[in-house]
């Protein structure tokens, strides 16, 4: 009788009125209350009054009659679920007064309706969080939003977390060109999305913002944007991505993209370890020859028996689509020969060790690999086509580690490349030399001892802060004791409480390399296990020579009289272990000597600062003897003048070297220029 003098509603107050057909809310009401009006399925016009600022969670749900409802001006809150149901309503317009969105986990205030066509008004400048997430995606509540627009798109410039979120029927959305960033969630599981526009003053992309966007089929992410975790994970059907200089993407941001065909990557761009974790792309390559590049190491593998097919600048290899990927090569054993211009334009590959058992590069197999500094040809290998490693304009050494092969022109391009020989190998004549006069040639010793090492570091959780340094310092020591040219084997173990391979037995220090590039801390610390490992590893060596290099910051938590006995039986058996400690106190210093089994092969820093010098300090000992040996080279073979006996004629002309080595006894430092 006098509606001036309503204020309010109770919850639920018309639910389930089923005959009411139409309701005019006094001018007094500033709230919709929950379920306010929920089942009255009669209902056909409901008007607003002006002063509403909230609509509560469910308050017009099961409404079917409802064909419109407009929301006025001064509106600021809307529920979860407000039109749940309601099947007559197909377009709504957001008022620019909406800014607080009460959602429950993903579900949102059109959650379960059936528009189709949001309208964000006039002055709107932050589209809010949750405004059109959606709970379900698929069945008859899921999202059916498949349109929307801005009044007035300039003055937008942000959008709030899981905005867009399960809209499974938007197809395409242009994102307003002053918004700097798309948040956590804005666009998660957006199936139904093939063309988004992303304004390049876009500067980062939320964690899974365009998670499952299974529609999506090209990426584009412009220089210098940040690219957080999950951000398009499960973009199954994306097929090419360009990814712009210096951006920086998260761990597995493009996770399981399982239909990428191409990528075209940028200078300077930042990547994780995970950035593509789950990506790989396989194919065959040859008769009984095929290929399987993981996108998220670089890490290309050739495997099975034969040759690989030939390929051209006009038709070129199945990979060719991801070749800035490519930053390792792995080539089977059983695999004989590179195909021409395979790897070409490989432009990230850094180094080329080729694989022992084959026999023939290809021309211009690998021409333009703009980062190449180092190529490794092993024995057997007969012939190289013309410009095989042409247009290498970083390459500074090639090694051959056999015989010389048959050589076209410019194998290693124009560059003034230093190319190894073996000392005792054949077919390295004055002729080769003079036809290939533009490369420096050197002569390496290929009678030096091969060994094996197992690099083993400490990354347990008092390595906090501190691994960056560590993988500083191993990068120096495999490059100072590692590669063919000192016939060194390395493997790397991390270990805490537990052991794991970072990278097998191998001469390819490039590959060491990139292995310690990424140390995490974690657990406790325990000697025995990393030693057991170590000691499996060398149980199959065949080498000359295992040795053990064990890193340290803290003292074991296992049994030391075991650790002391378990290092005590491997150097038995011949393995030469040497240790280093961090910032160690005398009883945690013992203990690593005592697990090298002298001091003279214990190494210390005493703080993380000088890890690098005691690393250096090891790798100028590592190798040498207590005392200074005196070593006979003749035909290819070396004596040791102080175990093995030796006579020979002087008069037969053939050539003597004799090597004198330092010990690491500072008693014995001069020894050499007395000998």
């Amino acid at each position: 009788e006098d509606a001036s003098k309503i204020t309010s509603m109770g919850d639920s107050a018309f639910y389930n009125c089923t005959s009411l057909e139409s309701i005019q809310l006094p001018d007094g009401i500033t709230a919709i209350p929950v379920n306010a009006f929920v089942n009255c399925r009669s209902l056909k016009e409901v008007v607003l009054p002006a002063g509403v600022t909230s609509i509560g969670n469910y308050a017009f749900q099961n409404c079917t009659s409802l064909t419109s409802m407009i929301l006025p001006e001064g509106l600021t809150t809307l529920g979860y679920g407000i039109l749940y149901g309601c099947s007559g309503i197909t377009e709504l317009r957001i008022p620019a007064s909406v800014t607080r969105i009460n959602n429950s986990g993903a579900r949102g205030p059109l959650d379960g309706s059936a528009i189709t066509k949001v309208i964000f008004a006039d002055g709107v400048t932050t589209v809010p969080a949750y405004i059109l997430s959606s709970y379900s995606s698929s069945g008859t509540y899921a999202s059916k939003i498949r349109e929307v627009v801005f009044e007035d798109a300039s003055k937008v410039t942000a959008i709030g977390i899981n905005a867009f979120n399960n809209c499974v029927a938007l197809e395409s959305i242009e994102i307003p060109e002053n918004v700097t960033a798309i948040p956590n969630y804005a666009f998660y599981y957006c199936q139904s999305l093939t063309g988004i526009t992303i304004p390049e003053t876009v500067t980062s992309i939320g964690s899974y913002a365009f998670y499952g966007c299974t529609a999506m089929t090209d990426i584009v992410i412009p220089a210098g944007q940040t690219v957080n975790n999950y951000a398009y994970a499960n973009c199954s059907n994306v097929k090419a991505l360009i990814i712009g200089d210096n951006a920086v993407l998260r761990d597995y941001v493009f996770r399981n993209c399982s239909g990428l065909t191409a990528i075209e990557m940028g200078d300077n761009v930042t990547t994780t370890a995970y950035t593509f974790y789950g990506v790989t792309v396989s194919g065959s390559c040859g008769e009984g020859v095929s290929y399987s590049l993981n996108l998220n190491s670089g890490l290309m593998t050739i495997s099975g028996t034969g040759a690989m097919d030939d390929y051209s600048a006009e038709e070129p290899a199945p990979w060719h689509g991801f070749a800035s990927m490519i930053r390792d090569l792995e080539i089977s054993e059983t695999v004989i020969g590179i195909g021409d211009y395979a790897f070409a334009g490989c432009s990230k590959l850094e180094a080329v060790i080729l694989n022992p058992g084959m026999e023939t590069v290809g021309e211009s197999s690998f021409e333009g690999c703009s980062d190449m500094v180092y190529v490794e040809i092993p024995d057997g290998v007969a012939f190289i086509g013309e410009n095989a490693f042409g247009s290498c304009d970083a390459l500074a050494e090639a090694a051959f580690l056999g015989d010389a092969p048959t050589m076209e022109d410019n194998v290693f391009g124009e560059s003034e490349v230093e190319v190894f020989y073996p000392e005792t190998a054949s077919g390295y004549t004055t002729r080769l030399m003079n036809k290939y006069g533009q490369y420096i040639w050197s002569e390496w010793d290929d009678t030096v001892t091969s060994k094996d090492i197992v690099l083993l570091l400490d990354v347990s959780g008092s390595m906090s802060g501190k691994t960056g340094t560590l993988s500083d310092a191993s990068t120096q020591l495999i490059r100072a004791i590692g590669g063919a040219l000192k016939k060194s084997n390395i493997a790397v173990v991390e270990y805490d409480d537990s052991t794991n391979m970072l990278c097998d037995f191998t001469t390819n220090t490039y590959r060491l390399v990139r292995s310690v590039a990424n140390l995490y801390d974690q657990g406790g610390t325990e000697y025995a296990n990393a030693l057991n490992r170590a000691r499996s590893l060398l149980s199959g060596s065949a080498t000359d020579m295992q040795f053990v290099i064990m890193f340290s910051d803290g003292s074991p938590n296992d049994d030391k009289q075991n650790i002391y006995n378990l290092a005590a039986s491997m150097r038995a058996e011949g393995t030469v272990i040497y240790t280093v400690g961090l910032g160690t106190n005398s009883t945690q210093r013992q203990v690593l000597i005592n697990v090298a089994g002298s001091d003279t092969r214990y190494f210390e820093a005493t703080n993380i600062a000088g890890l690098v010098a005691a690393f250096e300090e090891l790798s100028a000992n590592f190798g040498k003897s207590e005392f200074a040996t005196v070593e006979m080279k003749i035909n290819g073979e070396r004596w040791d003048l102080f175990k093995d006996p030796y006579t020979m004629c002087l008069a037969s002309g053939i050539p003597i070297s004799i090597y004198l080595t330092p010990g690491t006894n500072a008693m014995y430092d001069n020894v050499a220029s007395y000998a």
